[in-house]
């Protein structure tokens, strides 16, 4: 048998490249977004807070 872990999120953590990707429908469905610099000395570009307006699932395998 096979077990999944599934969330229900309403604020994600996303990169510009996925925010770019995003479905005109994924894009309406955004309320508010929040852009996180890159630190001094930390790895990468920085990040984007979204925040849904209803929650969206996400299953790990």
């Amino acid at each position: 048998m096979t077990t999944f872990n599934a969330g229900v999120n309403k604020t994600r953590s996303i990169n510009a490249e996925t925010l770019a990707l995003m479905s005109k429908e994924d894009r309406d469905n955004i309320v508010i977004i929040k852009i996180i610099p890159p630190t001094i000395g930390g790895e990468g570009f920085g990040r984007i807070l979204i925040k849904d307006k209803a929650p969206v699932y996400k299953v790990t395998l």
